[in-house]
């Protein structure tokens, strides 16, 4: 006789352990099903078939479930369930297929438990799906509509993965995210636990009323089977109670299967509670150190060639805006390298694009991107024995490129606050060239309005400005110009900067055929000409001439004679006069010594008399050659940087 009382008792005492350890809640699972479970087994509305050995379905076609004799489904809430330690399902022959359909299909390797109501994570959880084409497709099909297979490249072999949407392949590990996934999680499972253990109390107390009612029932029935006079007078009195203990019986074989889920169900979730508050501890523990350590996750693809495109399912290259690539983290490592770090031979990466943007620019934006500052920061560093940056236009013939010329409009920009173009060794000891070459070239240190600032300073042995041809025929022009302009051979003070001592043995020469010092034309003259030395020399092959204003004051020497004009000359201290000399105006003298004196007409003074007096000669002859002036040729105009125009 079932003894309804303690398969109560035994499922009161299961619900009372479903917070207990995995192990300890396994053991006190089986105990319920020896006392409930297998007991109630004849009073269950099914049946059951078993062998000790093994039983073989057998036939051309077989059918499991609840279904008719057409094999069509039968009812609206059908189940089929699989159990085994070990489950095989083969499609033998090269013919052979197995084919699983459903709106919904879920693979989980976990331990389900004896009651399948268990989802157990162990060390053997692992999903295998091995072939030689391994495919698998997310379509987007149209409402009603039909999964279409994508495509393939005929004979292949591998894994395809396509969608018509998105793919994520996600190898993380968050704490923010995760936490609060924990929270959602944890407060959903502990509101179905608290709604379960409810649940369980009034199905409980049902079961202990209904244990009561068939314990009556079981009372009632006794006397009359105890003797077969009574059994046969209380036949109909009989067949009551049984249908009533039928009744009774069967629907406590209903609450108790019902009260068997439930408990193994609230137990899961209590274990799944704890396990998810465990992975909360350990994320607060976690959260700390989370930016700075590494978290172990990795994604790694492996293969001899590898190709990322952005194309379409056509194979045409998507020109639409969103289209892109994009990679990010905190090192990105692109090289050509052997294990050993050294470079493969003939190596090279290639990237060929409308427009490439390299940038260290920090953003701090917001309100999606519309405000917040643009700073540039860090650097950006290239090594290479040889780098060139070209804009040129090229062509292709028979296999060889050529060069045609540079792209028309092309420019080179280098904009910092500060620039540096070097070639030192290890000492900053200067080394090697640095050449500039082109038709026009500039070199400014202005403001935005254009105005002169700062210093431009070459440092070198020997530096040489020159405005020549390829046959070395002087051309153009060089132009120095500043409000003080200094040409000079001086040691320079080496901390300072400012100018030391005149260089020992140092010399400047300025050579030209036509040369002009101190006067651009007649309106412009330099107010001051100082010139000073241990020596002049002034050398005029032709002529030599000093000038001041107009026809006033004239020293020129032409052809080997010396001529001075002025409206009043002095001479001061001894004067020597070689040579013979023509006074042709009157004489007038203080104190005269002659060793010789010859009267050519007469000779007189106030005292002596002798010949005839004579008029005195005419005025100061005229110079024999007088020099232009011509004003000095003006610079060519210069292209000057204009004013950018703000946009």
């Amino acid at each position: 006789m079932v003894k309804y009382s303690l398969i109560t008792g035994a499922l009161s005492k299961f619900f009372g352990n479903v917070s207990k350890g995995l192990s300890d809640w396994h053991k006190s699972k089986e105990e319920v099903r020896e006392e409930g479970q297998f007991t109630l087994e004849e009073l269950r509305d099914a049946k059951f078939i078993r062998h000790d050995k093994r039983i073989v379905i057998s036939a051309p076609e077989i059918v499991i479930g609840n279904v008719d004799t057409n094999g069509i489904l039968v009812g609206d809430k059908n189940v089929v369930i699989v159990k085994g330690n070990h489950v095989d399902v083969h499609g033998v022959n090269e013919d052979g297929a197995v084919s699983v359909k459903a709106p919904y299909i879920e693979n989980i390797a976990a331990d389900p438990g004896i009651d399948g109501l268990e989802d157990v994570a162990c060390e053997k959880s692992k999903i295998v799906n091995q072939a030689r084409q391994v495919c698998l497709y997310g379509s987007d099909p149209s409402k009603d509509g039909f999964f279409t297979i994508p495509e393939q490249e005929e004979n292949f072999k591998g894994v395809q993965i396509h969608s018509d949407n998105s793919i994520v392949v996600d190898a993380t590990k968050s704490v923010e995210k995760l936490g609060k996934q924990l929270d959602t999680l944890i407060a959903k499972y502990q509101g179905d636990s608290q709604k379960l253990t409810m649940e369980m109390t009034t199905l409980l107390g049902s079961l202990s009323t209904l244990t009561a009612k068939i314990d009556v029932i079981v009372a009632a029935q006794t006397p009359l089977v105890a003797e077969s006079d009574v059994y046969r007078a209380s036949y109909l009195a009989y067949k009551k109670i049984v249908e009533q203990f039928g009744e009774s019986a069967s629907e406590f074989v209903n609450k108790y299967d019902e009260a068997y889920a439930k408990i193994s169900t609230l137990g899961e979730i209590n274990r799944r509670i704890k396990a998810l508050q465990e992975d909360k501890k350990a994320l607060e523990k976690r959260k700390d150190k989370f930016k700075e350590e590494f978290t172990d996750t990795c994604f790694t693809v492996k293969a001899e060639k590898m190709d990322f495109s952005s194309i379409d399912g056509d194979g045409n290259v998507r020109e639409t805006d969103d289209s892109s690539i994009t990679m990010q983290a905190k090192t990105l490592d692109l090289h050509t390298q052997k294990a050993d770090g050294s470079l493969i031979d003939k190596s090279q990466v290639l990237v060929n694009t409308q427009s490439v943007v390299a940038s260290t620019e920090n953003k701090q934006l917001k309100d999606d991107g519309k405000n917040g500052d643009l700073s540039t920061v860090g650097s950006i560093e290239v090594r290479s024995k040889q780098l060139s940056f070209l804009a040129e236009e090229r062509k292709c013939s028979d296999g060889k490129m050529e060069v045609k010329q540079p792209t028309e409009g092309s420019t080179f920009t280098v904009k910092a606050q500060d620039v540096k173009f070097s070639s030192n060794d290890k000492d900053e000891n200067a080394l090697g060239t640095f050449k500039v070459s082109a038709k026009d070239v500039e070199v400014a240190s202005q403001d935005k309005d254009l105005n002169s600032t700062g210093n431009v300073v070459i440092k070198a042995a020997n530096i040489a400005e020159m405005a020549v041809d390829k046959g070395g025929k002087a051309t153009g022009q060089i132009t120095v110009n500043g409000k003080n302009i200094f040409v000079q051979s001086a040691d320079v003070d080496k901390d300072k900067g400012t100018d030391g001592k005149m260089a020992s043995g140092g010399s400047v020469t300025i050579f030209a055929e036509k040369m002009f010092v101190g006067s651009k034309d007649k309106d412009n003259t330099s107010k001051t000409l100082t010139v000073a030395s241990d020596k002049l020399g002034i050398y005029g092959t032709t002529t030599t001439e000093m000038q001041q204003g107009d026809k006033k004051a004239v020293v020129q020497l032409d052809g080997g004679n010396v001529s001075v004009s002025g409206s009043k000359t002095n001479l001061y201290g001894t004067t020597t006069v070689n040579g013979k000399s023509d006074f042709k105006s009157s004489a007038k003298m203080t104190s005269l010594e002659v060793g010789t004196l010859k009267a050519t007409s007469s000779f007189q003074s106030p005292n002596i008399k002798d010949g005839f007096g004579a008029g005195g000669a005419g005025g100061g002859g005229s110079l024999s050659a007088k020099l232009s002036q011509e004003n000095a040729p003006k610079s060519e105009s210069v292209a000057m940087p204009k004013k950018e125009e703000k946009k």
